[in-house]
């Protein structure tokens, strides 16, 4: 079976299904010339040298036949095809069946076809958003086997078992609903915004959601293959969603961002047995693929995942689940995960241990830490999860839960309501926030995890250049490319250009773009230069869409954070510029222009320049990292680069690239941007050290 994306996959990908995997060892005639594997000893019979990863969960993988058989009734009649559809699922017999998850480029094993047994290995989802690869049931008669040859088709990256995930539920007991609106003890110390909240939308990854009183705007079940609905008969994610986005409609609950775009993500039925679809890793997957895929048809609307399930693998090495959540992240989905409710080192847990997402451990209403929460460094921030009151899902009275799963959405929920005034802010840079401005104090930690709660309250401070960090080009009004250019980023994900204004590429530029396209005006030129990365469900590459809400910024509302000023105009010849650390970055403040001729500036800091910055040819901004960008200058008029420049610039007026140059970083501008001259802009991230020495003073 193949996840539903959006839009449709392109039909050639639906080709490939189980006949890769079967290419090596069902093809009639074939013989491997290894021996044969029995089953009933399935690890020690795979050698140290395969491909399998995670190797010791195998087990954990095994299901038998009634449930593999269940999966494939609850999927006739839906749009997405199943290897075996048409046929009858009472031919997989008694045996049991193993999952696994395989990582591979499609692109290269189309032609691989042979005659196959559809009873041995059936095909249950593909990948292209998070990870190429493919998930399977194996008959565990041929698993082994299965596992070795794949081994040796250099096409196959890795192979691991397909286990299950499990809610973080700890408790419930009910209360009376008060027929009024309510807000829980942990809204009320977390603290709530009255933000504009319809500009964020927040997928809850759960049991489905089941109630009127938060905004639901879409709805897909993973147990059923199901668009447009996700009934929740368990009321775990109708809670979850109820903290985060409950309505400021004087019933029910109030979340911590009311009227947040909600989006239902049912990957649990509540009512898990052996044959009645426990959540695996891959279906967990294919959900994430889903946000991605909305993620990348609408960039300019700040997306949320709250994630409250997971599962102990006994080692803090990453999985497909895990890779999947990192990718999301890496296309702008801001991911909330909770720790888990074990009372273990969450460093083991699946996905908590994902040091990317935002990851959520619990206290009380005593400022204790929860004895049940999973602890540890990967713990990133603490809030309210025992006894939080929030709705039910069949009935208008409210109910109280514990768990991580309750503490995950209130950070969810701040995330949402820090988004809908800061829409370009990167997932890194609002955990940063969410954690620098979280209050300490938390009694009863476990040693190495962290004491601070969230205060929602504390993220009100202005933001204003944060926004820029996201985009390889960004412009409030066009964009102008003249000459060739090559623009990639750094992390090997998307690079885009978005500008509010008219998006132009002069005839004849030899140029390639690794990223889309984003206008609010028009588009000129051709637009196979753009070639993104991530584009499995083959959007167009150029898109209008809404403008860019950029801040006008004012170099002098932050000259009280500088540690370093400069009256008048600034010019440095001939001079080696040393900026501040990592661990004490330098925020300089220049009244004039700032020129540099023949001279460099490295280290790590934060330039504000009151007037025009020039960097002439022969002169270097350079970085003091391979990975991120740990410059950015501001200038209040104009930025024109003209030599090699390793920072993040915007100009309040225009930005122009006037040289034959590299960048490593982004450029932005409130006016024009224009590329002039030949040029390779990769994209970079920036530090997240510079953030917080901006927001000193503040």
């Amino acid at each position: 079976m193949f996840t539903q994306r959006i839009p449709t996959p392109h039909p050639a990908r639906l080709l490939l299904g189980v006949a890769l995997l079967l290419a090596f060892v069902l093809v009639s005639g074939c013989d491997t010339g290894l021996p044969d594997i029995e089953a009933e000893s399935i690890s020690p019979a795979i050698p140290a040298d395969s491909k399998l990863r995670h190797g010791h969960l195998l087990e954990r993988a095994t299901y038998a036949a009634p449930r593999v058989a269940a999966e494939i009734r609850s999927r006739k009649g839906s749009a997405a095809p199943t290897a075996n559809s048409g046929t009858g699922e009472d031919e997989l017999g008694d045996g049991e069946y193993v999952g696994l998850i395989i990582g591979l480029d499609t692109y290269k094993v189309l032609s691989r076809y042979g005659e196959m047994d559809p009873y041995k290995v059936i095909s249950r989802y593909e990948y292209d958003n998070v990870f190429d690869g493919l998930s399977v049931w194996v008959s565990e008669e041929i698993v082994a086997q299965l596992i070795i040859d794949l081994s040796l088709n250099d096409e196959i990256e890795w192979i691991e078992p397909d286990i299950e995930v499990q809610l973080h539920p700890f408790g419930i007991r009910e209360v009376s609903a008060t027929g009024t609106e309510s807000v829980s003890w942990g809204t009320l110390v977390s603290g709530e915004s009255d933000a504009p909240h319809n500009k964020v939308d927040l997928f809850v990854m759960d049991t489905g959601i089941s109630t009127d009183d938060v905004k639901l705007e879409s709805a897909y079940d993973f147990t059923s293959n199901t668009d447009g609905s996700a009934p929740d008969i368990d009321g775990h994610g109708t809670h979850i969603a109820g903290i985060a986005a409950g309505l400021a409609n004087q019933r029910g609950i109030r979340g911590v961002a009311p009227g947040a775009h909600v989006h239902a993500l049912r990957v649990l039925t509540g009512q898990e047995t052996d044959d009645g679809g426990p959540v695996d890793l891959s279906k967990a997957i294919a959900a994430v693929e889903h946000v991605v895929s909305y993620k990348l048809q609408k960039p300019g609307r700040p997306v949320v995942l709250n994630m409250s399930l997971g599962a102990e693998v006994g080692t803090s090495e990453y999985n497909a689940l895990d890779e999947a959540v990192v990718a999301a992240i890496e296309n702008d989905v801001t991911v909330v995960i909770a720790a888990g409710n074990a009372g273990i080192d969450a460093s083991t847990v699946t996905p908590a241990h994902v040091h990317e997402a935002i990851v959520v451990g619990a206290y009380d209403q005593a400022n204790q830490f929860a004895s049940f929460s999973n602890y540890g460094a990967t713990v990133d921030i603490l809030a309210p999860g025992v006894d939080i009151m929030s709705l039910d899902h069949d009935s208008d009275d409210l109910v109280l839960m514990s768990g991580t799963s309750m503490a995950a959405p209130f950070v969810a929920g701040a995330a949402a309501a820090f988004l809908a005034e800061n829409k370009n802010a990167t997932p890194a840079q609002v955990e940063a926030l969410l954690v620098e401005s979280a209050r300490s104090g938390i009694a009863g930690v476990p040693s190495g995890t962290t004491d601070r709660a969230l205060d929602v309250l504390a993220l009100t401070n202005d933001h204003d250049l944060l926004w820029l960090t996201r985009y390889a080009l960004a412009s409030g009004g066009d964009i102008a490319i003249e000459n060739e250019i090559k623009v990639t980023s750094i992390t090997g994900g998307n690079a885009n250009i978005y500008t509010s204004g008219q998006l132009s590429i002069a005839a004849g530029t030899q140029a390639r773009i690794d990223g889309f396209g984003y206008y609010a005006g028009s588009f000129s030129g051709d637009a196979s230069v753009f070639r993104p990365r991530y584009n499995p469900t083959d959007l167009p590459v150029v898109m209008q869409q809404d403008p860019l809400e950029l801040p006008s910024f004012q170099a002098q509302n932050y000259q009280h954070v500088a540690s370093q000023q400069s009256s008048g105009t600034v010019r440095i010849s001939g001079e080696q510029i040393q900026l501040g650390t990592a661990e004490a970055p330098v925020v300089w403040y220049v009244e004039g222009d700032l020129v540099l001729e023949d001279a460099s500036i490295t280290g790590y800091g934060v330039i504000l320049v009151g007037d025009d910055l020039f960097v002439e040819q022969g002169s270097a901004i350079e970085s003091a990292s391979d990975t991120h960008a740990t410059i950015a200058i501001y200038a209040q008029d104009d930025v024109r680069i003209r030599g090699h420049f390793d920072a993040h610039a915007f100009a309040q007026d225009q930005l122009s690239v006037d040289n034959e140059v590299r960048v490593v970083g982004g450029l932005a501008a409130l006016g024009q941007v224009s590329l002039r001259a030949d040029a390779s802009i990769t994209y970079a991230p920036l530090a997240q050290e510079l953030l917080q020495a901006l927001r000193r003073g503040q």
